[in-house]
């Protein structure tokens, strides 16, 4: 159990570092529009119940920046989501959803190989705990509904987007390393302009 929490302590110390890189405040940065992006996507089945991928790029700032940068990546998402595009009233409860779906993304995947047991027992502590309860929750606090007749309708729509949710976290993950990743699996050198 010690080490267990050594290994997050280490891995929250490591994200922080990254948050100092150059590189990696661009990519989060890029994370961060995206979802932005993808948010702005998403499909509305309910004015509870929405369908979306925004969720992607917190999964990418996680697994390349680590949990402090994709909790970052998250509240920063919903923050500029709700005041740029709102689709209702601001609630800070989503804010701190959005900012814990990053911080778990960032401890499941970060410095870790991405398996298809990893990222399913990663998706489903979000789709638990953090959308069917807490967002569940801050929907019933926002709408006026109870939170057990809110519930049924989020964990269906939980239960049938879960595998493709799995499935496309799966894919990415191990698809984008492979994109930047140079031969033999080590990082590209950055390019060096003097020799073009």
């Amino acid at each position: 159990m010690e080490s267990l929490k050594n290994n997050r302590v280490k891995l929250l110390l490591a994200s922080y570092k990254e948050l100092s890189n150059a590189r990696q405040l661009s990519l989060c940065a890029m994370c961060l529009a995206l979802s932005v992006v993808l948010g702005r996507l998403s499909i509305y089945l309910t004015p509870t119940i929405k369908l979306s991928v925004a969720y992607l790029p917190f999964a990418l700032a996680g697994f390349y920046a680590g949990p402090l940068a994709a909790l970052l990546v998250g509240a920063l998402n919903d923050l500029i989501g709700a005041f740029l595009f709102p689709v209702g009233a601001y609630f800070p409860g989503y804010t701190l959803t959005s900012a814990l779906t990053g911080l778990v993304f960032g401890l499941g995947f970060y410095k870790a190989r991405p398996t298809l047991l990893r990222v399913a027992v990663t998706r489903a502590v979000v789709v638990l705990f953090l959308h069917m309860g807490l967002n569940t929750l801050w929907s019933s606090l926002f709408v006026g509904d109870s939170f057990w007749v809110l519930l049924p309708g989020r964990a269906l729509k939980s239960l049938i987007q879960y595998p493709v949710d799995v499935l496309l976290l799966y894919l990415l993950l191990k698809l984008v390393p492979r994109i930047r990743l140079g031969r033999g699996g080590a990082a590209r050198p950055p390019i060096d302009p003097t020799k073009r």
